[in-house]
């Protein structure tokens, strides 16, 4: 590995993490956990006082991947000198004219879950199975539990998704049109099966994603994707998305 790069670890829960600890971050990456737990991340590393971080909460289970991105609400970035140069017939115009930097906002972690599923743009596609799986686990872990693998708790699943689609004005008889040719009762038990791993090809695709978001926010070097991003690998399927919080 690089040995210019000091790296160190803490042995800790992300819980007993102060936000000042956060807070000296210029990027933080959070896998897993609870959707109380990501929150308490998402703005500790907004209203850092040195300016705000770049934050990315990920998962993966089985086939299916997700992650949610927020770059603060004031990023700047550089244009990609790469993409400029194609975008200019590939005269490369980086020594006759000073670079000017781009800014892009991000509504927070908080204000994207709170957006009704009526308002997540579709491109005439359904609301994404993984989005849905994605936000029934978050909500699982609220109470405090490990990801599900009982027997028992594929019902406890279905239950979230109900009280989810209550919160949205939905019902399961309104959404399941919206999610076409899903049994959820057969979906909610492979969540419970899959929930502890992911495979290797959903690992490396939302890595691979992944790690090119997180560069530009350390590098401050081309536009920042959509704030979601899902990889379904039963049909192989990368979709990205942004939810627009209400003004």
């Amino acid at each position: 590995l690089n040995t210019l790069v000091t790296v160190k670890t803490v042995n800790a829960p992300s819980s007993s993490l102060a936000i000042e600890f956060l807070q000296g971050f210029d990027v933080v990456l959070l896998s897993g956990e609870s959707e109380i737990e990501a929150q308490r991340i998402s703005e500790a590393t907004r209203t850092r006082p040195t300016g705000g971080a770049a934050f990315f909460w990920s998962d993966a289970s089985g086939d299916e991947g997700i992650f949610f991105a927020d770059f603060g609400t004031t990023f700047q970035y550089a244009p990609d000198p790469q993409q400029s140069s194609q975008n200019n017939g590939g005269e490369n115009n980086a020594a006759k004219s000073k670079v000017e930097l781009q800014s892009v906002s991000f509504p927070s972690l908080s204000q994207v879950l709170r957006v009704p599923w009526t308002k997540i743009p579709s491109r005439f596609q359904p609301l994404s199975r993984i989005f849905v799986d994605a936000r029934v686990i978050h909500k699982y872990r609220n109470g405090g539990k490990a990801n599900p693998d009982g027997a028992t708790q594929p019902q406890e699943l279905s239950d979230i998704l109900a009280s989810l689609l209550a919160e949205n004005g939905l019902d399961r008889a309104s959404f399941l049109p919206e999610c076409p040719s899903i049994d959820w009762e057969t979906e909610f038990q492979k969540l419970c099966v899959n929930q502890q791993v992911g495979t290797v090809l959903t690992v490396s695709m939302l890595g691979s994603f992944l790690s090119q978001e997180v560069i530009k926010a350390i590098s401050r070097t081309g536009m920042p994707g959509s704030n979601v991003f899902t990889f379904d690998g039963d049909s192989v399927t990368v979709r990205s998305f942004p939810i627009v919080a209400d003004q």
